[in-house]
Order: structure tokens, then sequence, then C-alpha cells
């Protein structure tokens, strides 16, 4: 039997297509029976939102004409209803699954237009109730600010990474059977669950609504098309895990440190892929050569951006166990020396960070959540504890490192290694401080109260850090319209 197609076994590939087809349904079977998405994501107030509403096949014991009964719009953080309106005409809603997971995406035939104009900038789920009384869930959109003047912190909601790892329609940029090259669509509907999904992001989207912090979001392609309020943020916040970026996405950041911006990184594993956007289409070449989409392959570093990378830090020890291409590096630790590693060695326990934290004998904080959490961001340290510019070339990037911790690798001179996990530093014109780990949002989830004040701290710090209205250099963006 001859190959297959770049050299895989066909014996392999075929095995690939099962494991995508069983994870492409079990991605489906978690959706409700009515379920849809919003075109756009997000959009200003004043435009029109369309939603793409439909039953799943074999969802009715009896079958009938279904249409739209009611639509009720729901704040997503704090759970309240703040409209509610019936179509005037009746719309009827098809029983259908999504028709690829690129292309044309779910191209769900039953549309729902909705106007925008009363609703204030947030974050909203909308919840689609039918004739049979089948209840929607996970529709989500976000309004945007049309400017930042009186936010606080403008956060990006990272949805080309929610789209990364979303299997509805058939694939994602983790089905192997798609080969090298993998596209998706952003028409398709999707779980809130997970570090991947929009939960995560609202775990400090809660925390900031109940302590007064006036935020706004924009998402991923926001970024891309260069959409966003007007006005230069105080802060702007990446949020649990954002690793699929576009180049114009990352030259909008740039640009934004440029003029003095201040970056706060709450994520892990931020900005590893280089992605090409086409339309509602995303693309990533997982191609294993130089044609891999790596941005240090590509000749931009992402720490020159955001001063931690994900081949310095690697994968937290508690989930290294998990998998084993790592694990075997572990064998000498014990349960208990695993779970220490969850945590982190604070260097400068007199940092803003952690004011009115209590640290652990040995300045260690957080090992129960863990705050290192699946996918670590690091900087590279010598014997020493320094920076180790043998591996770290930002020539012009001076990191601050605040706290250390663990992390597995097989790429690194030693699979285990103590790096860097909270850093800052002076980048470009502004300054970036990067807290390493998607566990900042599974210690909010888990009400840690310890982690929230890290959380808040790290927001009132960044805030402090914005140059005084006048003295930062002006963008140069246009006031929008009203």
């Amino acid at each position: 039997m001859g190959g297959a197609k770049g050299g895989i076994s066909p014996f392999l590939l075929i095995d690939a297509e099962d494991d995508d087809r069983a994870d492409a349904k079990a991605a489906f079977d978690r959706l409700s029976a009515l379920n849809g998405y919003a075109e756009p994501f997000s959009l200003f107030p004043g435009e029109t939102l369309r939603i793409k509403i439909a039953r799943k096949p074999r969802s009715l014991l009896i079958p009938r004409t279904v249409t739209v009964k009611s639509i009720a719009i729901r704040d997503a953080v704090s759970g309240a209803i703040l409209h509610t309106q019936v179509p005037p005409t009746p719309a009827q809603v098809h029983l259908e699954s999504p028709q690829d997971y690129r292309g044309k995406g779910a191209n769900y035939r039953c549309e729902i237009m909705l106007e925008t104009a009363e609703l204030p900038p947030g974050l909203y789920e909308c919840v689609v109730r039918d004739s049979t009384g089948a209840v929607s869930q996970d529709i989500y959109f976000n309004l945007k600010p049309r400017t930042v003047e009186g936010l606080d912190i403008l956060c990006v909601l990272p949805s080309f990474t929610w789209h990364a790892y979303c299997r509805v329609g058939g694939g994602s940029f983790y089905s192997a059977s798609l080969g090298p090259l993998r596209t998706v669509s952003l028409r398709r509907p999707m779980s809130s669950r997970g570090d991947n999904a929009i939960s995560a992001s609202l775990h400090f989207l809660r925390v900031f609504a109940q302590a007064g912090i006036r935020y706004g979001c924009i998402d991923s392609m926001d970024l891309h098309i260069d959409a966003l309020p007007y006005g230069a943020a105080p802060t702007m916040a990446l949020l649990t895990h954002d690793e699929y970026w576009s180049r114009p996405m990352r030259d909008v950041i740039d640009r934004y440190l440029d003029y003095s911006g201040v970056l706060l990184v709450m994520a892990g594993n931020v900005c590893w892929w280089q992605i090409e956007v086409d339309g509602d289409t995303i693309s990533v070449d997982k191609q294993p050569s130089k044609k891999m989409s790596y941005w240090h392959i590509r000749g931009n570093p992402e720490e020159r951006t955001f001063l931690l990378s994900f081949r310095f830090g690697g994968y937290a020890l508690p989930h290294a166990v998990r998998k084993p291409a790592v694990a075997h590096h572990l064998s000498s630790l014990s349960p208990a020396e695993i779970r220490e590693a969850g945590g982190v060695r604070v260097i400068e326990p007199g940092h803003r960070l952690f004011q009115g934290v209590t640290l652990d004998p040995g300045r260690a904080f957080g090992s129960e959540v863990p705050v290192l959490h699946r996918e670590i961001d690091g900087v590279p340290l010598d014997a020493e504890g320094n920076v180790d510019r043998n591996w770290y070339d930002a020539d012009d990037i001076a990191p601050s490192v605040i706290a250390t911790g663990m992390a597995v690798n097989n790429s690194r001179y030693t699979p285990i290694a103590r790096v860097g996990v909270i850093v800052e530093a002076a980048v470009r014109g502004g300054h970036v401080l990067h807290m390493g780990s998607f566990g900042w949002s599974v210690g909010l989830g888990q009400n840690n109260a310890a982690v929230r004040q890290v959380v808040l701290n790290a927001v009132a710090y960044c805030r402090e850090l914005r140059p005084a209205p006048g003295k930062a250099k002006a963008r140069g963006r246009r006031r929008p319209k009203a």
C-alpha cells in the first residue's frame, strides 16, 4: 500500500479521521437542542446583529413546524435579562446540523435581526425560545464601546482561539485529518465552557464588575481589522488563553505600546501561532518545517511584544502528568512535589501585586488553585536567576522577574526548569505586565480570595502606570461619528 499524502501512514490518517469525527460529534452533542451563533460576534452599539438559529435533527418527538417565540437579551456578566421581544413575523426554525467547519460554516437558514442602539456596551447572551418551549444556550455577542473615555481597562476577548478549538461542524485547528493547512469558520455555534471558551473570560469580567472596575471588551477580529473604540485605552488586558494571532493584530498591540500603552496579560500560551484571516475564516499552517506558523520561526518572536513565550515556559507540572510526551520527565518527583509546583515563588514580595496577600513560608503562592495551570509562558533564567540571554534575544527589553515557577518542556536544554512567570518590562514606548498562566481564571472561578486580590491589584497597578492625560503620545485615531 502506498504512503498517504505528506508521508503520513494511511493507518494513522484513518485513526485521525475517526478521532476527528468522534470529537466533532461530541462537540455538537454538547450544544442545546435549540442552538445558534451571532454574526458578527463583536460590534458597536447601533449596528445590526444577526442571530442564526437551528434545531438539532431528531430533537422533535413529533414532527411539526417550529417558530421563534421570543428573544431575550441577557447581560452575560450579571445574568440579568435586559430586554425581551416577540418577533412581529414568525420565523421558522429548521432542523439543521452545521454544514461545514469552514467555508460558509454552519450556514443556518433561520435568521433573526436585532437592533442594538438601545443597549449599552457589554457582553451579552441572546436567549431564544421557540414554539415548543425549547430555550437556546451559549449565543453570545459583544457590544464594544465607541470610546474608551471613562474606562479603567479594555479587555481583548480571544475569539480566534475559541474558534481554533471548536470542532462543531467537523473540524478544528486540532483535527489531524485536515492535513497541515487547517481552515475553520467563525460562523459556528460554540460551547461556552472551558479554558478555551468564553466562560474563562467571564470569570474576570464578573470580578471587575463586582469591584467597580469600568471595563469594555473587544475581540480578536476587532484587533485584526483595527475596529477599535476611539482613544488610547488606559490599560489593555488579554484574558486566559490567547494563542492565535494575525499579523495585523500584533501590529495594533505594538502601535498601542509605541504610544505609551500599558498591557496586562493574564493568560498563558499567548501569540504562539501566526494565522491568516480571510473574511469569516481563519487558517494556520502546522506543517512541521520552515513553513510552520510559529512566530519565532517567522522571524518576529512573541516575546518582543509580550515578554514571555511558551517555548521558554511549557506545561505546568500538575498538567504535564497527563501529557505522555513529557510526563516521563516527572518520574523522580512525588505527587506532593508536583502539586507544590502549581504555585509560584515570589521574588518581589513587596510588589504592588501582592499587597494584602499572605504568602506561604518560602514566599510561595497559589499551589492550591493551581495558579500555574496548563500551558505556561515564561522567560528563561540562568543558574543565578537572571534572564538567560543565550535564549532570550530581545536585546532592547530588560525583564524584571516578579515571580518564578516550574515548567516542563521537551525543547529546552533541561526538561524541567524554573522560569520567570510573572514578569514586567518597558516594551517599545509602553509597559507590559505578563502573569504567565491560565490559572488566574481558574482561581477566580474557584472564588479564591488571594487570586482575586492579585488580579485586582494587577489592574490597579497597570492603571497607575498609564501616563497622565496629555503626557502620552497621541495615537492619531479620529473620533468616530456618533
